[in-house]
């Protein structure tokens, strides 16, 4: 893109900032946009607005047609984002969830790959089409999508009021937790293969491989949680994050190759920490209003992902790339703060039934 509209390479921190902020602002507009539009008419109107970013983007004479147009994928990403995981919180539970969170997974191992073939030869505008044609499949899908059903009195009903004196301060402390969450899980991601190459020395082909291990790991552990969604909820949240700090730790302190061993580990217990934090939503804040509470989750995912991947890339400039491996685990730690302090916040959920 850059060598065809004769950009400078800066140019891609605009990019990549105007789609962030506004999907910032998707996720915090979603659960109105759902309340104003319905779920019909918020996956209508997303899906025509992202299949008429994706064209623009394609089809642009210019640089700022394609800034724009990014920024509108961008909200509508944030949109869809809050109101799915929502709505899929409240009537589908941990097994929808899973399927969700598992199609996440393998959308973003496959993308990189498909756009990355698609524009070998330079043909970038090539490769937004045939995205764009993929995802044109969702605009009569949302056409026939069904309204939520609506909420009927559940075994959490009671433990929802008894919270409800509480709620602001879970809300809070959810918002927290997803932001340290997605702040811990893009440290690896974004610097991991870094880390491998430059501090231990593995060659590039293997480094990536390591990395494409994590994706699997994490992959495989959001269709677990879609294939056995009986598992306790609470327990298993709990173990995850556990298993998460334990393979950054893994991936700091084995030594040389060895380290690559922390990513399968940090991988399974990555998977299933998102998707049970909105799943726990409504039992632990009510679900009037967990779709207020996953809108602004997801804009604190945005945020804290990038805010680290910049942060531990300042230290690694400043300091060399061996200090990736101690803030990645630190990180980790942060994050099982933020789990905890949201347990003690919201109080121990009920963990000895699945949800419904």
């Amino acid at each position: 893109m850059r060598r065809g509209l004769h950009r400078p390479l800066a140019d891609l921190g605009l990019l990549v900032a105007s789609g962030t902020v506004l999907y910032l602002v998707g996720g915090l507009v979603g659960d109105r946009v759902r309340h104003a539009l319905g779920l019909r008419g918020t996956l209508w109107w997303a899906t025509l607005s992202g299949l008429g970013a994706l064209l623009g983007w394609a089809l642009a004479p210019g640089w700022w047609v394609i800034l724009a147009a990014l920024a509108l994928l961008g909200l509508v990403k944030g949109v869809l984002d809050s109101v799915l995981n929502a709505v899929a919180a409240i009537d589908g539970g941990t097994r929808r969830l899973g399927f969700l969170h598992a199609s996440w997974a393998i959308g973003g191992t496959l993308g990189p790959v498909l756009v990355a073939t698609l524009a070998a030869g330079g043909q970038w505008r090539e490769a937004v089409a045939v995205v764009a044609a993929a995802s044109a499949v969702l605009v009569p899908m949302a056409a026939l999508s069904g309204e939520e059903a609506p909420s009927r009195p559940g075994p959490g009903a009671t433990r929802r009021r008894a919270t409800a004196g509480r709620r602001w301060q879970g809300l809070a402390a959810t918002t927290l937790a997803f932001g340290l969450y997605t702040a811990a899980e893009a440290g690896p991601v974004s610097w991991g293969t870094t880390y491998l190459v430059s501090d231990r020395r593995l060659p590039t082909a293997s480094a990536a491989v390591a990395m494409a291990v994590f994706w699997a790991a994490l992959t495989l552990g959001r269709l677990g949680l879609a294939l056995f969604p009986r598992v306790r909820p609470g327990v298993l949240l709990e173990v995850s994050c556990l298993a998460f700090v334990a393979g950054m730790a893994m991936f700091w302190l084995l030594p040389g190759e060895l380290a690559v061993l922390g990513l399968p580990v940090a991988g399974l217990g990555s998977a299933t920490i998102f998707p049970l934090y909105v799943a726990l939503t409504p039992e632990r804040l009510g679900e009037e209003v967990t779709g207020r509470a996953v809108g602004y989750s997801i804009a604190a995912a945005a945020a804290g992902g990038p805010v680290a991947v910049a942060l531990f890339g300042l230290l690694a400039a400043h300091l060399g790339t061996a200090v990736l491996g101690p803030c990645l685990f630190l990180a980790a730690v942060a994050m099982y703060a933020g789990h905890r302090l949201l347990a003690a916040a919201v109080g121990r959920p009920a963990v000895s039934a699945p949800p419904a």
